[in-house]
């Protein structure tokens, strides 16, 4: 046995690199999800007037406000850049 063998690390399957893989995007996605939902019980903490004061208001807030701003923001991001262009354009 020569030293060389026995300094080498021996190297991970395929199937344990795909394993931590995903073990670590779920502990990412855990991680953002404990993020958000600090912000968004910081943001509820507000009053109605600071609310405002950073573009809020409290029907944001509420489960139905956010999925219609996501679906306004979705619809939004669907059209090019190109495309909304040519509508600014068009409205000249």
């Amino acid at each position: 046995m020569s030293q060389s063998s026995v300094m080498e690390v021996p190297r991970a399957s395929a199937a344990a690199r795909t394993g931590r893989n995903l073990l670590s995007a779920w502990a990412c996605s855990i991680q953002t999800w404990f993020i958000r939902r600090q912000g968004w019980q910081e943001l509820n903490s507000l009053d109605d007037h600071l609310l405002r004061d950073v573009g809020f208001s409290r029907e944001d807030l509420s489960p139905e406000g956010c999925r219609a701003k996501l679906r306004a923001a979705n619809l939004h991001d669907r059209n090019p850049p190109s495309s909304r262009l040519a509508i600014r354009h068009s409205r000249s």
